[in-house]
């Protein structure tokens, strides 16, 4: 049976420390496995998750009270990084279905 165009997975070479973070934005029924090709949505949507993590991380949301927060701005690159690769691979209009 022939696969709608939604439906075809993408693989994506990331760092064994990015997709620490990427299998992390696993909720259920999304559960991502290291080195799993994805869906361009389900790309997107991890991407959008970085971004969204890497704002709450501006915001001190991840405070671990242990007064150490210099490493904040590190880890929000990290993600910002892993956003970039992915919205590098599927630009609008790209046909990358």
């Amino acid at each position: 049976m022939k696969r709608k165009a939604y439906q075809i997975e993408h693989s994506i070479d990331f760092t064994p420390r990015q997709w620490e973070e990427i299998c992390a934005f696993s909720f259920e029924p999304f559960d991502i496995g290291e080195g799993e090709a994805l869906t361009r949505g389900q790309w997107l949507a991890v991407a959008q998750m970085a971004l969204g993590k890497s704002l709450m991380l501006g915001e001190g949301r991840y405070d671990l009270g242990d007064e150490d927060d210099k490493d904040n701005e590190q880890w929000a690159d990290e993600l910002r990084e892993i956003a970039d690769i992915i919205l590098a691979k599927f630009e609008p209009g790209d046909g990358n279905l």
